[in-house]
């Protein structure tokens, strides 16, 4: 009986020393794994030198037409993207938003918005009448053949003449024949060539009664209604030859593609070989092992 009071005794002591078990100080998470906790959180790379990142990508502002010197400027109509500015091709000028050879073009010659009419062309930068075609009132005139214009604007000839090398006459001489009141050579005149009413068209030249082309002009499209419609020293479409199309972003002048200025056509397109890794200070001219171009120059990036 004592022995069994002692067991009782000590049995209970023990379990007050104990106490009730203890909260981990980790809580319920335990103890930390070996070495810091650390959210990852996804990083943007850098763009390259000389490049911005604009929605989303990286832009070469120098020579982007969508973002040009700037995130979200871009180049409208004809122009490009030069060295951070839109301009357009060399010899060319901004007329509105297209880009044109003042030069040459009949709807701004000399100046924006200077339009050639009555059948003028624009030469040189100034509208004017071909061959023997002179400005009568509103449009050229052939004084050599018309009758109400026979060798001078306003001169008519009488009902029952002709107009022939610039004289009113009752017939014409040979070899010309008569079309219309006209006396005219079948073998030289664009207007009847080699036959009455047989025109050569624009840039059109009849020789031994057969139509072809002035220099620097082409009949790219065979067509004799609209006569040699290619002016090949500035035609983009036809560059130098019929067919001969430039890239995208290139303008055709003095027979051949080329780029805004500031710009240099390598392989097919335009680039600034101040700044392009691909053609670095000239055509064909790569950097390589990590080096970029830099004022056409191959430099190693700083670390």
């Amino acid at each position: 009986m004592r022995a069994a009071l002692v067991t009782l005794l000590l049995a209970t002591a023990s379990c007050a020393l104990e106490g009730p078990p203890r909260a981990s100080v980790w809580g319920d998470a335990g103890p930390p794994v070996d070495g810091p906790v650390v959210d990852h959180v996804p990083v943007t790379p850098a763009c390259p030198a000389g490049s911005l990142r604009c929605d989303g990508v990286c832009a070469r502002t120098d020579s982007d037409n969508l973002h040009c010197g700037a995130c979200g400027v871009a180049c409208g109509g004809d122009l490009r993207c030069a060295r951070g500015a839109c301009a357009c091709p060399a010899s060319q000028t901004l007329c509105g938003d297209r880009c044109v050879d003042l030069t040459s073009s009949n709807l701004h010659c000399g100046a924006c918005g200077v339009a050639c009419a009555g059948g003028a062309a624009c030469a040189a930068g100034s509208c004017a009448c071909g061959g023997t075609q002179r400005w009568c009132g509103d449009r050229c005139v052939d004084v050599a053949t018309d009758p109400l214009h026979c060798g001078a604007c306003g001169r008519a000839c009488a009902p029952w003449q002709l107009c022939g090398a610039g004289a009113c006459v009752a017939t014409c001489a040979a070899p010309q024949v008569a079309c219309g009141a006209s006396c005219v050579a079948l073998t030289r005149d664009a207007a009847h060539c080699g036959a009455c009413g047989r025109a050569c068209g624009a840039r059109g030249l009849c020789e031994g009664g057969a139509c072809r082309c002035e220099l620097g002009a082409a009949d790219c499209d065979r067509d004799l209604a609209n006569g040699c419609e290619a002016v090949l020293d500035r035609d983009a479409a036809n560059c130098g030859a019929c067919g001969a199309r430039c890239p995208a972003g290139t303008a055709c002048a003095a027979s051949r593609c080329v780029c805004v200025t500031g710009l240099t056509l390598c392989s097919g397109r335009c680039v600034d070989t101040l700044s392009d890794g691909a053609h670095c200070g000239f055509c064909g001219h790569a950097c390589t092992n990590g080096r970029r171009c830099f004022g056409g120059d191959c430099e190693l990036q700083p670390p």
